[in-house]
Parts: structure tokens; C-alpha cells; sequence
């Protein structure tokens, strides 16, 4: 209160906040539909895709039960294959009520939040650019694009097929990817601002638990973070690089020592957090057979990922991927041939224009005015849909999209490169990196649609704003006008598209069957029937149901034979668990 009156926010940073929460409100929503509901497969109940999902959801019991890390195949306790990170999430699921069969939609809740930061990410990029134009374009039409923008990130990531593909069921993919531009946003933010410590705690923490969840995510993201770093430290100096870099550090390391912690208590080596050398000595025993450039020339003759069930290069696999070239399976896209046209509006957005500019010779009063030439060294390093320079505030902005955008080409070339190497092709791997041409594309359209018309002076503003500028009406590109507004609507009517068409296909449907059942009838049975037959069940997968608690396990004294399943074929083809005796 100050001189009787409540403070009040001025009317554009209201507008913003309004739109802000109407995104969220919008987007969340559309994002868990398309994953709880819409697209929903049986999948997610019966924890697959398998391995990966069974052991995640196995391996989050054991932490939830008894802080410990672990499988349980039948009366034997071995390491989980996979690094513990995501496990360790679930698992706080697990202690707050979520049935192992419902811990698929934990997933659902991260790609909600993913699609809700990208929304929030595209509006804010066209609100401080679009608003700071001032002689260009009225703050009405800058929430215009900036909600166009949003709206189109959002749907964009909430309808995309890959992303609802490994967001329906219990994956670290989607989870790992909201980490990942976490880690990029906090990074960023702590880079632009100058006593708010709290971005590079964010970006640190994020780095830490994506380090525990994907460790190779974390160092082909870790590129992205030092040009960020160095954006910072050319703007701000030394001393306070390494006042951040402290605060990043301290937090980046809070999880990394839970996991070690974690391990320690398992009688696991804290500093080895994967278990592939265990469960996958063909591909890991060997550096020169996990990373091959074989791989990314002729591809891998044990996976085909080409259409007719062939082998095709890695490298042209990615492509195929990150461009939107039709080829693939429907869920191994974000959408088809407009995340290549995202790519290409990027680099317009962030790049000086490439044709040649005739500049006009200012008259003496022009020349005279104070920051004339300034002026016009900015029109010059105007983006795709720019009319007038930019003002300071939107200029500090272009100039931090553009070291985002190299952060985001060294992440990209990064991930297409390590993974056109590595032997087992998915396009998960780059879910992560997909976000990018999403936003450059919402980014895009929203500026056009932010220069749609000429503006008028704001009515009714709240006292204490200061007098809108007298609207112009430039010449704009077509582009800049009812064409952003077109190629926005084409934008979305291709996500939807690409949606119900992904929606529509049905891939191979397991039966189900109620484990419970067939446990409860395996414990009523007496010690020496258990002993002579074989165990009817799945173990692992018991336990990732939370069938089989460690108070249960160590009252079981016969277990009989166990059945061949993936684990126990691979652990019996280790001679960690010895073969069954011979009849």
C-alpha cells in the first residue's frame, strides 16, 4: 500500500500473467487427454515397453520399499540395467499411493509440464520482442502473437506423436527431454540476469538429475551450457562467472550424491550407475562395438528401422527424424515436413538477412539525431518479420536468442552425432533436440501474427501507464500479415493431422492377465508343491506391482523353478543365477 492505494501491476505485465495461466490452463489439459485418454494403449497397465518400463517400474518398489537398488528375479537380488535416476522419481510416486500399474501416468504428468513450458517459452519470445517495438506494433497485438505462439508450441508437443508415444507408458524419454530444457532455460536465465541467483540453481539442479537419469543426455547437453555460460561471462564478466558457477555446481551436485548414497547402500559401486556391461555384454563390452561409424554409414543389420523392415544408416535415420521426412513409422516423428520449414524459419529468426540491403542516406536532420547510426545498424540485424528496429529491451532479447540458438546447434550436432554412432537407432534419443524447430516455428508465426494490422492507441488503460505511441502502418512483408495468421493455421491443422493419424494406428496388443491372481494362488500353495513347480508369474513383474514386498520375500522359503523369461534366460546365460537342473 502506498499513499492508500494497492499497488497495482501495470496493465502489460497483468496481460502477460492473464495469458500466462490461460496457457497453461489450455495446454495442460490437452496434453494429458492425448496421453491418459485419447491415445491411451494397454501398454502403460502392463509396464511395457519391456525391459525398460518393467525394470524402471520393478527398480522404483525396491527404493520405495527399503532404499535399496535392485531386481528381484525369484530369490536373487541383481543390479537393474538401467542408470537410477528415473527409478528414484517413481519411486516417490510409489510412496504417495501410485499402483505399479498406474505409474505410467507420472510420465503423462512430465509432458504435460514439457508442453507447458514450451508454450510459456514461445510466448515469451515474442512478447519481448514483438512488445518492444513500439512504433510497429500495440501491446494487443503483441499478446495476439504472443498467445498464437504459445498455443502453437503447446498443441504442437501435447498432439506430437512421438511425444505422446513415450509419454503413455512409464519412460524416461519425455521426462528426461523436460529436464534436459530445464537445464537449458536455468543455464540461459542465470546467463542473462545479473544478482538473481536462483536460474543457475535451476539450470545445476536440472543438470544433476538428468545426469541420473540419461548420463549421456547429460554430457551432449553439457556443450549447450558452457556457450551459454560464455554468452554470461562476455556480458558480465569473470567474477561473476564464477559466483554462478558456484551456485550451478553446488546444485548440479544434490542428486549425483543421492544416487551414489543410493548405490553405496545397495553394496553397488557408487560411481558405476548403468548395469548394460551386466545385461548386455555384446554391445557394451566394446567401445568399438557400442560406437561404430559403420553405424552411421550402412546402419546396424540387428535393428531396421527402414521401411519394408530393412537396415538404413543411422545418420539418414536421424535425418529423416529431425526433418520430418516421411518414411518412418508414424510415433518416430514430432510431425511430418514442417519441423525441416521450423529449422529454416530458426535460422531467418536469428540471422542476419541474407540478401543485401540498400540503405537510404539519412537527411541532415537524421544524420545530426542522436543514435542514428545505432538505428540503423539495428534494422539491419532485423529478424525475418522486422520493420523498424528493435527497441533496447528487445534487442538484448535477439541478441540472447541468438546464443541460444548456437546452444542449440551444438546440442544438435551433438546428439547426431553420438547417436548416429551408437548402434541401437531410436528416435526417442533426440526427443529432446525436437523441441527446438517447434519453437522457432511458434516463434515465427506468432511475430508475423504480432504485425498483423495497424494498430490503434490502447482505450481505457489504467492510470499510471504510459500513453501508447501513435500507431504506424509500415509496409510489412505478406508474411508479416494474414500469411503468419495462414501458415499458423496450417501448422496446426498438420499437429492435429498427425495426431489422429498416429491415433488411429494399432500396434501389437499383449493379452492381459491378472497377477495377482496367479501370485496369491502361488503363496496359498505349501512349501514343497512351490518347491517341485514352476513359479507361474513373471518375478520382476511382480514386484513391479508391489506383489512381492521384502517382508513377503523373506518368508518365502521355496520358490521352485523359475520361469524363462528375459531375465532369467539372461542372467542363467551369465551363470549368475545357475540353470535349471535337468529332469
Amino acid at each position: 500500500m502506498r499513499d492508500g492505494r494497492a499497488a497495482k501491476l501495470p496493465w502489460s505485465r497483468r496481460r502477460r500473467v492473464l495469458e500466462a495461466v490461460a496457457l497453461v490452463a489450455l495446454v495442460a489439459p490437452l496434453a494429458l487427454a492425448a496421453r491418459w485418454r485419447w491415445a491411451a494403449s494397454p501398454d502403460g497397465r502392463q509396464l511395457r515397453p519391456r525391459p525398460d518400463a518393467l525394470e524402471y517400474a520393478a527398480a522404483a518398489q525396491a527404493i520405495a520399499a527399503e532404499g535399496r537398488y535392485y531386481l528381484q528375479v525369484g530369490p536373487y537380488r541383481v543390479r537393474p540395467r538401467y542408470p537410477p535416476g528415473w527409478p528414484m522419481v517413481l519411486a516417490c510416486a510409489v510412496r504417495l499411493g501410485v499402483g505399479g500399474d498406474q505409474l505410467w501416468r507420472v510420465t503423462g504428468l512430465f509432458g504435460a509440464a514439457l508442453a507447458c513450458l514450451l508454450a510459456l517459452v514461445a510466448a515469451g519470445a515474442v512478447w519481448r520482442l514483438a512488445g518492444g517495438a513500439a512504433a510497429t506494433t500495440t501491446g494487443a497485438r503483441a499478446a495476439g502473437g504472443a498467445l498464437a505462439a504459445g498455443l502453437l508450441a503447446g498443441l504442437g508437443w501435447a498432439l506430437a506423436p512421438l511425444a505422446v508415444a513415450v509419454g503413455r507408458v512409464a519412460l524416461a524419454d519425455e521426462p528426461a527431454a523436460l529436464v534436459a530444457c530445464l537445464l537449458l532455460l536455468g543455464t540461459g536465465m542465470a546467463a542473462a540476469a545479473t544478482r538473481w541467483p536462483a536460474p543457475a540453481a535451476l539450470g545445476g539442479a536440472s543438470f544433476g538429475l538428468l545426469a541420473a537419469m540419461r548420463p549421456a543426455s547429460a554430457l551432449l547437453f553439457a556443450p549447450a551450457a558452457l556457450v551459454l555460460a560464455a554468452g554470461g561471462w562476455r556480458a558480465h564478466g569473470g567474477r561473476w562467472l564464477l559466483r554462478r558457477a558456484a551456485v550451478w555446481a553446488a546444485a548440479a551436485a544434490v542428486v549425483p550424491l543421492l544416487v551414489a548414497g543410493l548405490l553405496w547402500r545397495s553394496q553397488l559401486s557408487p560411481w558405476r550407475w548403468s548395469g548394460y556391461a551386466l545385461w548386455a555384454p555384446r554391445w557394451y563390452a566394446d567401445a568399438g562395438v557400442t560406437y561404430n561409424l559403420r553405424y552411421a554409414l550402412r546402419g546396424n543389420d540387428d535393428f531396421e528401422r527402414g521401411s519394408g523392415a530393412r537396415p538404413i544408416p543411422n545418420l539418414q535415420f536421424y535425418a529423416q527424424v529431425l526433418l520430418g521426412v516421411p518414411g518412418l513409422a508414424r510415433d518416430s516423428y514430432l510431425g511430418q515436413v514442417w519441423p525441416a520449414l521450423g529449422w529454416l524459419a530458426g535460422l531467418l529468426l536469428v540471422l542476419p538477412r541474407p540478401w543485401k540491403r540498400r540503405r537510404r542516406r539519412p537527411g541532415p536532420a537524421a544524420a545530426r539525431a542522436p543514435g542514428a547510426a545505432d538505428a540503423a545498424g539495428a534494422a539491419d540485424d532485423a529478424h525475418l518479420f522486422r520493420t523498424a528496429p528493435l527497441a533496447p529491451d528487445a534487442a538484448d532479447t535477439a541478441h540472447l536468442l541468438r546464443i541460444a540458438a548456437l546452444a542449440a546447434g551444438v546440442t544438435l550436432a551433438a546428439h547426431d552425432v553420438a547417436f548416429s554412432l551408437y548402434f541401437f537407432p531410436a528416435a526417442r534419443f533426440v526427443l529432446a533436440p525436437l523441441a527446438f524447430p517447434l519453437l522457432a516455428a511458434a516463434v515465427a508465426c506468432g511475430l508475423g501474427i504480432a504485425g498483423l494490422a495497424p494498430g490503434a492507441p490502447r482505450s481505457g488503460a489504467p492510470p499510471g501507464d504510459p500513453p501508447p505511441a501513435t500507431p504506424q502502418a509500415p509496409a510489412r512483408p505478406w508474411l508479416a500479415g494474414w500469411g503468419a495468421a495462414l501458415a499458423a493455421a496450417a501448422l496446426a491443422t498438420a499437429i492435429v493431422v498427425a495426431f489422429l493419424g498416429f491415433r488411429r494406428d494399432r500396434g501389437v496388443v499383449f493379452p492381459g492377465r491378472d497377477l495377482r491372481v496367479a501370485v496369491a494362488a502361488w503363496q496359498r500353495l505349501p512349501e514343497p508343491a512351490r518347491a517341485t513347480t514352476t513359479m507361474p508369474f513373471d518375478p520382476v513383474e511382480a514386484q513391479a506391482l508391489g506383489l512381492l514386498p521384502p517382508a513377503l520375500v523373506r518368508q518365502i522359503r521355496a520358490w521352485g523353478a523359475l520361469p524363462p523369461t528375459v531375465e532369467v534366460r539372461r542372467l542363467r546365460a551369465l551363470a549368475v543365477i545357475p540353470a535349471p537342473l535337468s529332469p
